[in-house]
């Protein structure tokens, strides 16, 4: 699935999506990281998609996703801002 991150300057071929803290995040607490299994940057530290203050709103997203991947396969999810 091909996925463009949170800054809108990569286009990533998204294999696995994981929530997770964000790290000195003040308001965006959690962020939805995709990986790669062809781009070792993506592969290693994940690609950051989008920022969320708390994590319900990040699972809300990534069942957005999966709904987007189910009746879109071969097209680019963009997170909204």
């Amino acid at each position: 699935m091909w996925i463009l991150t949170a800054e809108g300057k990569d286009l990533i071929d998204a294999s696995y999506f994981k929530i997770q803290k964000n790290l000195g995040g003040r308001d965006q607490k959690y962020v939805i990281a995709a990986y790669s299994q062809t781009t070792t940057s993506v592969a290693l530290a994940g690609a950051v998609c989008a920022f969320f203050p708390d994590e319900n709103k990040a699972k809300d997203e990534l069942d957005k996703v999966i709904a987007f991947l189910e009746e879109n396969p071969e097209k680019v999810y963009r997170f909204g801002k």
